[in-house]
């Protein structure tokens, strides 16, 4: 009897040991790219588009998710490149492989004699990881508005791409977050542009 009484305090000192080792967490760099695979077929190589880079409109234009550890410890996670830049990035480099003759625009740079100008904003880019026993689910999200001008006709069509992506990874890694938050920013272009 006097064991099982000294065995319930001792669980409960363990755990508020384990609760209390949670710390701030880190903060963990992710650089969100393009995935590589096969190229699309060619559609238009003959037209010249600049994409400048995108506006970032999220409260935090720093951080792009965080990880809730089982114990509590936050890890958070930022883009080693301003998001709407690596964004912009993105779109040039999805238009390349199609075979258009793109390029990123510097900060400021008249477009020139192009056919096609494009713009954007930010408003959503977040991965949320929870670790749970056995698993880490993450919850990702993007939404981006995307304005393209054709210069010759002087119209515009804007898209509004809307991703999400709720996988449960059993090994959870920095480079697992990096990919689904750029396979989710791809995936929403490569839509919009087939």
């Amino acid at each position: 009897m006097l064991r099982k009484k000294m065995k319930r305090p001792l669980w409960i000192v363990l755990m508020f040991l384990l609760l209390g080792c949670a710390g701030p967490g880190k903060q963990i760099p992710i650089n969100l790219s393009y995935p590589e695979g096969t190229a699309p077929a060619a559609q238009s190589p003959s037209q010249k588009v600049v994409v400048y880079p995108f506006e970032d409109l999220r409260k935090d234009p720093s951080a792009i998710g965080r990880r809730k550890h089982l114990f509590g410890e936050v890890d958070t996670f930022q883009s080693n490149t301003p998001v709407g830049e690596r964004v912009a990035q993105i779109w040039v480099a999805a238009l390349q492989r199609r075979g258009w003759n793109a390029r990123l625009a510097r900060s400021g740079e008249d477009p020139g004699e192009v056919d096609r100008v494009i713009r954007g904003k930010v408003e959503v880019l977040w991965a949320e990881a929870t670790s749970r026993v056995g698993y880490t689910e993450i919850n990702a999200q993007a939404v981006l508005l995307a304005e393209t001008l054709e210069t010759k006709p002087g119209t515009t069509l804007t898209l509004k791409i809307r991703e999400q992506n709720i996988p449960k990874v059993f090994f959870f890694s920095s480079e697992r977050l990096e990919e689904i938050l750029s396979e989710l920013i791809s995936e929403g272009i490569d839509r919009n542009l087939s």
